[in-house]
């Protein structure tokens, strides 16, 4: 079974949140609406720009593409504004024409996205709550974490941890004969 991986675009291909949450802590902005608002009007060329992108992630994505390894690879993302979206698209049909990116409003969970199949499939994500839910929901959920010195495997730091952290997506083909090994092995022992 080829199984989708959903990708998060900010805090995972692009390091656009380290300028966004430094200007944001120089003009005082800590509230939720405030953030919203500061994502609605922002620059998001300078914010893909400066932070530039992480681990070579585009050139990944596109490898893990030509694996053929995966029913399909999509970008998902949550945006705060129709700029932000078309931005986002546009950015990525130009880097990665193969590729479909789905936007979504913040307000949506990516676990609750129409369309969406979320059962066995991959989400890799930069936001523990949303790798939660993900999982919540019967998916499998990746943290990603740039910062990570390597592969940590679910409850290496805590026995809440029940959960891969990678900083790497070339770690994603990994991870899939890993799932892939134990989907079999339980449909093996149920017969």
């Amino acid at each position: 079974m080829k199984r989708n991986v959903y990708i998060d675009c900010d805090g995972v291909i692009f390091d656009s949140e380290t300028l966004a949450f430094k200007e944001m802590g120089m003009m005082g902005i800590t509230d939720n609406d405030e953030i919203t608002e500061y994502f609605k009007n922002a620059d998001w060329l300078t914010l893909f720009e400066s932070g530039g992108v992480i681990n070579d992630a585009v050139n990944k994505i596109r490898d893990l593409y030509n694996s053929n390894n995966f029913e399909e690879i999509a970008i998902l993302t949550h945006v705060c504004s129709f700029r932000e979206a078309v931005f986002k698209t546009e950015t990525f049909e130009n880097l990665l024409p193969e590729i479909t990116t789905i936007t979504i409003p913040k307000i949506i969970s990516k676990h609750e996205v129409e369309g969406i199949i979320v059962q066995n499939n991959f989400l890799i994500d930069d936001s523990k709550v949303k790798i939660a839910n993900w999982i919540a929901a019967g998916g499998i959920g990746i943290l990603f974490d740039k910062s990570a010195p390597k592969l940590i495997r679910p409850f290496e730091l805590s026995k809440n941890q029940d959960y891969f952290i990678i900083n790497d997506l070339n770690m994603i083909n990994y991870l899939n004969n890993f799932y892939r090994f134990e989907t079999e092995e339980k449909s093996f022992s149920k017969n």
